[in-house]
């Protein structure tokens, strides 16, 4: 029976993620306690920001599963080593997690904002491609 206690007491919950972000957070850094909320309502959940479950559903989505089909950039003096848009999305995110942790900003929130950006670049991309061929 102190094994489950031990299991139960070392599991951190929401609230404690929310404090460390309170000491760990530049005063100008978002924490995600001050959350807006999203679209559509939803519970908290017990063991996660409400920015670490969009970060999750991002990674999660199969959108975000499909860049790893889509080519990224092919680099023609360097083989036949083609990027694609996942592994590229991957980095981008990485580099903006270290930025974030460097300024004391939230890292939950970095991480899926690069994500997301990302995915819209590449879209406004081929529409203004399109649109200027036509």
């Amino acid at each position: 029976m102190s094994d489950a206690n031990d299991t139960k007491r070392a599991l951190r919950d929401r609230l404690a993620y929310e404090q460390e972000e309170r000491e760990r957070l530049a005063p100008w850094a978002v924490a995600s306690a001050a959350s807006r909320g999203r679209v559509h309502a939803e519970s908290e959940h017990p063991h996660r920001t409400a920015f670490q479950r969009d970060r999750d559903r991002i990674v999660h989505s199969r959108a975000f599963r499909r860049l790893e089909y889509k080519t990224q950039v092919f680099v023609y003096h360097e083989g036949d080593h083609l990027r694609n848009r996942l592994t590229h999305t991957i980095e981008a995110s990485q580099i903006a997690r270290t930025i974030a942790r460097a300024l004391r900003l939230n890292e939950e929130l970095a991480e899926p904002s690069c994500s997301r950006t990302t995915s819209v670049t590449r879209r406004s991309v081929t529409r203004a491609s399109a649109c200027s061929r036509g």
